[in-house]
Parts: structure tokens; sequence; C-alpha cells
């Protein structure tokens, strides 16, 4: 070709197309929904600029927690949660984000990590499948747990009863109380008037 056609002939470009699979994001996106299925807190990081030594110490310190940090771009996060009821996510990746999954409810812990760590931004969690904002986690984190809400149920339920019953039989045992003080006066009188 000479100079001239193609200086008048412009150059086809072919559109890049989007749409095609990687496997390899296909496999990624499979890792994402098996951390979100086995995760009973997942939470939602923005990341500031942020070293690559910070981001291991940061590793680290999750990790003892046992509390794992992973990131992920946005095209694997919609083949991972698209149709899922974990779809509503999608909205929180707009820039680069880091997600902390944990299998066991560290809220509590996580929060105090995130003091720790300026550079990751909590900007909400999901908590047993139940999607919460900062100031949710931090009032659930505030919560007792389970247990020392059932204990405390269950005295107030024993509180009420025992109430009850004091009511119920209060009317007796002042009419019992009077009889037998009663019983005493006759007895006194009657020794009296024998004697």
């Amino acid at each position: 070709m000479s100079l001239a056609d193609l200086c008048e002939k412009p150059i086809e470009v072919q559109p890049r197309n989007e749409d095609v699979e990687n496997p390899y994001e296909r496999i990624l996106a499979r890792e994402v929904l098996n951390w979100f299925n086995h995760s009973r807190l997942v939470a939602f990081f923005h990341s500031n600029p942020i070293s690559a030594e910070d981001r291991f110490r940061t590793n680290i310190m999750l990790k003892k927690q046992n509390m794992y940090l992973k990131q992920y771009g946005k095209k694997v996060m919609r083949m991972a949660l698209e149709d899922t009821k974990y779809e509503p996510v999608l909205t929180l990746f707009v820039s680069r984000n880091f997600m902390v999954f944990s299998p066991e409810l560290q809220v509590g812990k996580l929060l105090k990590l995130n003091r720790r760590i300026p550079q990751l931004i909590l900007m909400a969690a999901i908590v047993d499948d139940r999607f919460m904002s900062v100031n949710e986690l931090v009032k659930y984190s505030n919560m007792p747990d389970l247990k020392t809400a059932q204990a405390g149920l269950v005295a107030v339920l024993n509180a009420a009863a025992v109430q009850l019953t004091q009511n119920l039989t209060h009317h007796q045992q002042t009419l019992l109380g009077h009889l037998q003080k009663h019983i005493e006066l006759q007895q006194k009188m009657s020794n009296e008037e024998e004697a």
C-alpha cells in the first residue's frame, strides 16, 4: 500500500469487546461468592492510598483475628454477585474497595482494628445476612451476646413469676398472721381467767 492510500483510507479499529468472559475471572467470581456464602461477617472498606508494608501489617492484624482482607475488581464482583441476594452490595464498588471476611461474628474487634488502620474507611457490613451501616455496627457491637441476653430474659420472667406468687399469697399470709395473733391472745386470756 502506498502512503497516499494509507492517508486517505482510515484504519478500521475493531471495537473492544468487553463482554468476553475470562475463565480466570469466572474462577475468581466463584471464590468471591464462596467467601460471601461462608462468612458471617463481610465488611466493606474504601481504600485510601496504602503502602504495601501497611497492607501487609493490616493482613497480619486481621489474620490473627481470623479475618481475611480481599480485593477484587468491579467486573469480578458483578460476575459473582449478580442475581444473588448480595446484588445490592454492587453499588458500593465505585472506586478502590477492600473487603474483610470472617467466619465468626467479631464486630467489636473489627471496629477496634479499623481505628488502627486509618487508610481503610469502613462503609458498611453484612452481619449474618443483614446489611448494616457503620452506626448500626457500633450499636450491634455494644449489644450483649446472646447468652447474656437470654439470662437477662430468664431473670425478668422469673421475677414476674415470683412477684405474682407473692401477690397471690399475700392476703393468705396476712390472714394467717392475724389468726395466729388472735389465737395467742385467746390463749393468754384463758390462762389469765384460770389463774
